[in-house]
């Protein structure tokens, strides 16, 4: 049957994108930076609160299959919402992206809305206990009754998970399912290390955005680039394969949008064995940036993707470019390569 929904709502897709310590709605499908995205706060219980994410989605399907319409003022103007024959629900969880807060953060990166509003300075409070109890309730309700589909995979990207204050009970969750570790790599953490090792479905991320040490203290606020690529390398080895690291460079133009920087990342994606890199922008401006801007990040973008493909290397576009962006740079990466601009 034909009707409008997108790829996260159809999976149960759990983002748990905000603050933990207030009454706000922020267990959503996907952390689309768009008002009225469908959303939930916590109910009394985690029965209750698990309960309701997926009358949610029940609802959400429902509306769009009778009424043809979206339920929520968000979905509507969402690119990712469209007409299609969309996978079944079953009922399960497929996505968990722990991106909750307040929860430290080393890094002081610029573009960073979280540390921009305070959100990576963490506080032990009353509240943020009873929020985190409650999130982990709500998951050990699903898994305790077989609502975790066995192929889910999880996102962990709370903060910084070395440094994470519920690390221990964060890494007990995901257990053996596939998960990506979101770190900034500022420090090597041995169980991190022991979970790659042991589960070859689980692997890092890091927001590389630099090839230089220059640029990275510009972005990062840190003089530390060699001791992260270290830890990337210490990791490395505790991998099974070279796909357990994983790296993002999201595009800054007029920060990290010049050939030096792209050919050295390459330099250490070999260094790593990496075969790809995921390609990304800063999402606060998705929405919001005129056709000036837009064309300049276009601009440098397929540039990294030129200089990517001429050292056989893969691209992965994040969802941050929309389909339209990501045509227009695959379709125009050739023409740098043969005019010799790269």
């Amino acid at each position: 049957m034909q009707y409008r929904s997108c790829h996260w709502i159809n999976i149960a897709s759990i983002n748990f994108n905000g603050r933990v310590d207030t009454n706000e709605k922020f267990i959503a499908f996907c952390c689309e930076p768009i008002y009225g995205i469908p959303a939930i706060a916590f109910s009394d219980t985690a029965e209750e609160t698990a309960k309701a994410f997926l009358q949610l989605q029940e609802d959400m399907i429902e509306t769009s299959k009778t009424k043809g319409e979206a339920l929520c003022e968000g979905c509507a103007s969402c690119t990712h919402y469209q007409m299609g024959d969309h996978k079944q629900a079953d009922g399960k969880i497929h996505y968990i992206n722990m991106s909750m807060y307040p929860a430290p953060c080393q890094s002081n990166c610029f573009y960073c809305g979280f540390n921009q509003r305070g959100d990576t300075k963490y506080k032990k409070t009353e509240e943020a206990g009873r929020g985190y109890n409650k999130l982990f309730g709500m998951l050990e309700y699903y898994k305790n009754t077989n609502l975790i589909a066995e192929d889910a995979a999880w996102q962990v990207s709370t903060g910084e998970i070395s440094i994470h204050p519920y690390k221990d009970r964060i890494m007990d969750l995901v257990g053996t399912y596939k998960t990506e570790f979101r770190t900034n790599c500022f420090k090597f953490d041995e169980r991190i290390a022991a979970n790659l090792k042991a589960n070859p479905k689980s692997f890092i991320n890091l927001s590389i955005d630099a090839g230089t040490p220059e640029t990275w203290k510009k972005i990062k606020g840190f003089d530390n680039f060699y001791e992260v690529t270290d830890n990337l390398v210490e990791y490395r080895m505790n991998c099974t394969t070279p796909e357990q690291i994983t790296l993002k460079y999201i595009m800054l133009p007029g920060y990290n949008d010049n050939l030096t920087d792209f050919n050295a990342v390459v330099e250490i994606m070999n260094i790593l064995d990496v075969p790809q890199l995921t390609l990304s922008r800063n999402m606060g401006s998705k929405y919001n940036v005129s056709v000036e801007e837009r064309g300049a990040l276009l601009t440098v973008t397929t540039y990294l993707a030129a200089v990517l493909k001429k050292n056989n290397k893969g691209l992965i576009f994040h969802h941050g470019y929309m389909p339209e962006e990501q045509k227009f740079v695959t379709d125009n990466v050739d023409n740098l390569i043969a005019q010799g601009k790269i």
